[in-house]
């Protein structure tokens, strides 16, 4: 599960990792009230600015990198510079390389002091399941962007879990990225309070993009995010509480897997393995998928039926394939749940229907019945490419 960064730097704040002054807007006036309020903040803690430097920087909040190279992070000089900047991104789509080619909405802005850095460094920290502890990856920031870096221009520090964060891992960073001796307490502290977030959370991974020296003594976190094991959730609501619910919506709330792709093919399968056996089979025979979508081995009619019906409104799908292996979750009872989503409906785009397991002729012959237009397919690949030869017949 992935949070917004303006929430990973209230996470870094709770846990001492030093940030800079920031405040959420979803309205332009509110981001210059913002503004107006960090800079004040920023004097009161003793940073100085300097008038021919940006003052602030706005921050396009979604879940996607690579906002600095496609305007989704905009260095503002002056109170009219942030009014701007936040009308240009609130309410607007942003495109990044980890966005479909629509883009993703922009409903907020994070407002943040802007202090010109001496030095950046990006620290990383998650766990290596192959060889079965964590991973401590950090390098040199060199030039603006840390986009394209490469693994030989990084270290990488194997940390034993039944040992933690300890003093030679420290040492051993401070001396790989070269910093002064005067920095190894701040340094070592908010490494440690790295760790202590990491597991008090369940995090799976947290980035510190840019650790920044802003003065000769002070390090503090420029850019950062968390991502949390969704699977942990249940012992820590407060994060749970965290997750921006108009960010796939349905998927979350009935507990789906879900993940959008630059395609126009819909997916839908039980079971992830499944379920990328089917995205892959959309793209070998020269489709393109518009989705990763799992419901899961368990799952009533409500399930199902909120499956096809998010599949349905998106507007870049013209065709769905529905792959269905029954087990706990039987055949007949998503062809039941089926008809229900689809009865009222007026179809406009082909959904073909794949059967397979318990129940599957039980299933094949309650959507014959239906009158509905479903088409039904046995074979893997056949069902594939009969989507795929669909939707280039309705293009």
């Amino acid at each position: 599960m992935n949070i917004h960064e303006y929430q990973a730097k209230s996470l870094f704040a709770q846990f001492g990792i030093p940030i800079l002054p920031g405040m959420i807007a979803y309205t332009p006036t509110e981001a210059l009230e913002a503004a107006q309020l960090i800079k004040e903040q920023g004097i009161a803690k003793g940073y100085t600015f300097n008038e021919q430097d940006p003052q602030w920087v706005v921050k396009a909040q979604i879940h996607a990198t690579g906002r600095r190279k496609n305007n989704g992070i905009i260095m503002c000089y002056t109170l009219e510079n942030v009014y701007q900047a936040a009308q240009d991104l609130i309410g607007h789509f942003l495109v990044t390389p980890q966005t479909s080619k629509e883009g993703v909405e922009v409903s907020k802005v994070y407002i943040e002091a802007a202090l010109p850095p001496l030095q950046e460094y990006s620290l990383s920290l998650c766990v290596n399941r192959k060889r079965e502890n964590y991973s401590l990856q950090v390098y040199l920031i060199e030039g603006k962007d840390s986009v394209g870096k490469k693994e030989n221009n990084s270290l990488i520090i194997d940390i034993d879990p039944c040992i933690n964060l300890q003093s030679f891992h420290v040492r051993q960073v401070h001396r790989y990225l070269g910093m002064e001796s005067l920095l190894y307490p701040s340094l070592k502290k908010i490494l440690e309070d790295m760790f202590r977030l990491y597991k008090k959370y369940d995090a799976t991974r947290i980035d510190i993009s840019s650790l920044a020296l802003i003065n000769p003594q002070d390090l503090v976190v420029l850019g950062g995010r968390i991502s949390f094991d969704k699977n942990a959730l249940y012992r820590n609501p407060e994060i749970e509480n965290l997750y921006d619910r108009t960010f796939n919506r349905e998927s979350k709330f009935n507990k789906m897997s879900y993940t959008k792709l630059d395609g126009n093919i819909g997916c839908l399968a039980n079971g992830a393995g499944l379920a990328m056996a089917t995205v892959d089979m959309v793209k070998n025979v020269g489709g393109r998928p518009a989705n990763f979508l799992d419901i899961g081995e368990i799952a009533d009619e409500i399930k199902i039926k909120t499956a096809l019906q998010m599949l349905m409104s998106n507007p870049s799908i013209e065709g769905i394939w529905i792959n269905i292996v029954g087990g706990v979750l039987r055949c007949d009872t998503v062809a039941k749940a089926l008809i229900s989503a689809t009865r009222h409906l007026i179809f406009s785009m082909p959904i073909i229907v794949r059967f397979q397991g318990k129940k599957h002729q039980e299933g094949k012959e309650i959507l014959s019945q239906s009158f509905l237009p479903f088409i039904l397919c046995d074979d893997l690949e056949g069902a594939a490419r009969y989507v795929v030869q669909k939707v280039m017949e309705e293009t």
